[in-house]
C-alpha cells in the first residue's frame, strides 16, 4: 500500500478534529478529577456549613492508596522478552543478545534519570489507569568517534582511541521518557494505531534557543508559552510551534526513521 505524505494544513486539521473529539468524549476532564482528586483539592464540594468550613480537614486517603501501589510496582527488577526469528543456534543467540540489551536500556534509563521514567510511568498507571512511555535516540548520548589528526601518528590514535573507548563503551542513546496521558491524543479512528499527536507547552525562551530558525508567528514575548504539536505516523513525524514546522525539510514533513510511531 502506498503511504501519502501529509501536509501541515492536513495535520493541523487532524489536530483540531482530534482535539474537539477528545474534549467532547470526557476524557480530558476524568484526567483533571484524578488530579484534583490526588492533589487533594475539593474541600469546596465538602458542602460544609459555612461556620465549620475553617475546621474542614480532607483526609489523603485516596492519595495514599495510588502512592502505596505505585511503590508495590516492581520497576528495579524489570523483564524483557524478545521473539525468535529462527530455530538455529545463531538465532537463539541474537535473541539473548536482543534480551540483554533490552534489560540494558531498561535499567540505564531507570537509574540514570533524575526521575525513573518507569516509576514516572507506574504513578501515572495508578493514578489515570494509562501509562505511556516515548522511546527515541537522542544524539547527545552517542559519543562520536575521535577522528585521526594529519600529523597524529598511528601509535599515538590507537591509544586515544582505546581511551575512548574505555570511557565510553557503554553510552546507550536510546532514552525513555514518561508522557502524561493528557499530552497524548491516539488515532481516534483506527484502533489508535495510524498516528499519535503529543502536545506540551514550552517556554518562549527555551523555544528560541532549542530551534533559533522559528520564526515565532505569534510575536511572543519570552517568558509567553509556546504550544509544541508532534506528530508521529510510522512513516512521517511533524514538529509545530505555535502551528509553524520547525524541521529542515521541504513541507516540514520528514520522514520518520524509525519505521514505527515510538
Amino acid at each position: 500500500m502506498k503511504i501519502t505524505k501529509p501536509t501541515v494544513a492536513e495535520i493541523l486539521a487532524l489536530h483540531e478534529d482530534c482535539t474537539r473529539r477528545y474534549s467532547a468524549s470526557g476524557l480530558f476532564g476524568v484526567v483533571d478529577e484524578d488530579e484534583k482528586l490526588y492533589e487533594l483539592d475539593f474541600k469546596s464540594e465538602l458542602l460544609l456549613p459555612v461556620q465549620f468550613e475553617a475546621e474542614g480537614v480532607i483526609l489523603p486517603t485516596g492519595r495514599d492508596l495510588v502512592d502505596t501501589c505505585v511503590d508495590h510496582t516492581n520497576i528495579s527488577n524489570v523483564r524483557a522478552w524478545v521473539s525468535r526469528k529462527g530455530e538455529s543456534t545463531k538465532s537463539k543467540e541474537e535473541q539473548e543478545l536482543l534480551r540483554k540489551f533490552g534489560l540494558g536500556v531498561l535499567y540505564r534509563n531507570n537509574v540514570e534519570a533524575s526521575i525513573s521514567p518507569i516509576r514516572a510511568g507506574a504513578k501515572h498507571y495508578w493514578l489515570h489507569g494509562l501509562c505511556i512511555l516515548k522511546d527515541v535516540w537522542d544524539a547527545d548520548r552517542w559519543i562520536g568517534r575521535p577522528e585521526r589528526t594529519e600529523d597524529e601518528s598511528e601509535e599515538t590514535y590507537a591509544v586515544r582511541i582505546d581511551e575512548w573507548r574505555a570511557e565510553h563503551h557503554d553510552s546507550i542513546p536510546v532514552v525513555i521518557l514518561p508522557v502524561h496521558p493528557k499530552n497524548i491524543m491516539l488515532d481516534p479512528y483506527y484502533e489508535g494505531g495510524m498516528f499519535v499527536f503529543e502536545t506540551h507547552e514550552e517556554l518562549c525562551y527555551n523555544v528560541k534557543q532549542k530551534v533559533p530558525r522559528w520564526g515565532n508567528p505569534g510575536g511572543k514575548r519570552v517568558t509567553d508559552t509556546v504550544e509544541h504539536i508532534s506528530f508521529w505516523t510510522k512513516d512521517y513525524r511533524c514538529e509545530l510551534y505555535d502551528r509553524e514546522p520547525v524541521l529542515k525539510v521541504a513541507g516540514g514533513v520528514a520522514k520518520n526513521s524509525y519505521g514505527f510511531i515510538p
